[in-house]
This record gives structure tokens, C-alpha cells and sequence, in this order.
């Protein structure tokens, strides 16, 4: 949101192999969605966030979906 839009790829990208290494699901591919939706990059980010939201319905995480899906749908209008 201040525009550092490369740290936090390189952030988002780092909690990813760090989830990866311990076994959880790559779940923070929505923050790196989210980063896209700022960077301006729609396509990149539904790349993203589609996945992502197709995993938590699969699952039956509809807490998270929720938080996840508008972004979404933000990336889809754009």
C-alpha cells in the first residue's frame, strides 16, 4: 500500500516456501493476489486468486473463501 510493490512480492513469494516447507497448503498465494490487485496487474492476480479460492471450496474453508473471493471478483471486474 506504500508502494513497495517489489518487497512485498518478495515477502509474499518467502511465506509461500515457508509454508510450502512445512507441509501447509500455499494458502498465502491470495496475499500475492492481493499484491497484483495493487501492482495494477488483474490478469496476475486471478492466476492467483482463482486457485486459491477453488482449494478453500474444495476444503469446505468458507471463512477464508469469504475473505478471499472479493479480491477475486475485483480482479475479474478489472
Amino acid at each position: 500500500m506504500q508502494g513497495r510493490l517489489d518487497d512485498a512480492r518478495d515477502l509474499a513469494s518467502q511465506a509461500t516456501v515457508l509454508a510450502d516447507e512445512h507441509g501447509l497448503q500455499a494458502q498465502l498465494d491470495s496475499f500475492s493476489g492481493e499484491v497484483e490487485l495493487l501492482a495494477g496487474d488483474a490478469p496476475v492476480a486471478e492466476r492467483k486468486l482463482r486457485p486459491m479460492c477453488e482449494h478453500l471450496e474444495q476444503i469446505g474453508e468458507l471463512g477464508f473463501l469469504s475473505s478471499v473471493v472479493p479480491h477475486l471478483f475485483d480482479a475479474l471486474h478489472r
